[in-house]
């Protein structure tokens, strides 16, 4: 079974770069990689193109009922949210019964179909159960995922939606930014509506680990407000300080603008190893 690599991108403001990076790493062990992107990131490319204006349909919905509650600007949080119906509708019209999607300042190293059969009995597998910013998707999974945003933003006078609501006014209360964003949605599925259905990609096993934020450290030898790798036959690898094991990394993601620069370090030093 082919379990593609899917990044989806909007041009907002400034195209994104490093998005050339992301996508040549992924590109290396993986067969499909593909970009639902527009034409501001278009040339970034490196795999197949498909402009994601195509595949608004289901996303339309939503956006009719979508109320904002975040201090994050409205077109920042409604993308995020519109990923998830534009990849549930791409799968529908190409047959795909499984996807691996990646923010773009994810390097990914390892190969999707073989990682793939461990969370295909799933919904989905975030990290920390609360992101998809590296996240394995079945088609029913989002599916029931989609039906679930809808349902919960047409009963808005529901106990489950004023649940989430009360994220945002608590955090107004303490004069905290940010508020409720798919984030928060993916939360909540993952702990009321599917707790035995949404797997966890951020552990220290046998198999390969996903890093949640680079900038924190999971366990990991911690330096300069980083993790600390090294590098083998291209692979990422980190030292976990309790078990005393040096765990190769299947993705690092490059959280927050003071790291987006070293996408290419890592990507250039990849090569080399």
């Amino acid at each position: 079974m082919s379990v593609p690599v899917i990044f989806v991108s909007k041009t907002i403001g400034i195209p994104c770069a490093y998005l050339r990076e992301a996508m040549s790493v992924a590109s290396r062990a993986n067969e499909e990689v593909i970009l639902l992107g527009d034409e501001g990131n278009k040339d970034f490319c490196v795999g197949k193109y498909f402009p994601y204006e195509e595949y608004l349909d289901s996303y339309k919905k939503f956006e009719s009922l979508y109320v904002h509650l975040s201090t994050i600007h409205p077109e920042i949080e409604k993308f995020c949210f519109s990923r998830w119906f534009i990849i549930r509708e791409f799968m529908e019209r190409n047959n795909l019964t499984q996807v691996l999607h990646l923010d773009t300042d994810i390097l990914f190293f390892a190969n999707s179909n073989e990682e793939g059969k461990r969370f295909s009995h799933l919904d989905c597998a975030l990290t920390g159960r609360t992101s998809g910013h590296s996240s394995y998707w079945t088609y029913e999974g989002l599916c029931k995922f989609c039906d679930y945003v809808i349902e919960l933003y047409e009963n808005k006078d529901n106990f489950d939606f004023q649940r989430l609501a009360s994220i945002f006014t608590l955090r107004q209360k303490y004069g905290l930014d940010g508020g409720v964003c798919d984030m928060s949605v993916l939360e909540h599925y993952a702990r009321y509506k599917a707790p035995h259905l949404v797997g966890e990609l951020s552990i220290v096993s046998e198999n390969l680990y996903y890093d949640h934020i680079i900038g924190t450290d999971e366990g990991f030898t911690f330096r300069d407000g980083r993790k600390e790798f090294e590098y083998r036959q291209g692979v990422p690898h980190a030292f976990h300080e309790k078990t005393k094991r040096l765990i190769p990394f299947a993705t690092i993601h490059f959280q927050g603008t003071h790291n987006k620069h070293l996408i290419k370090h890592h990507h250039d030093i990849s090569l080399q190893h």
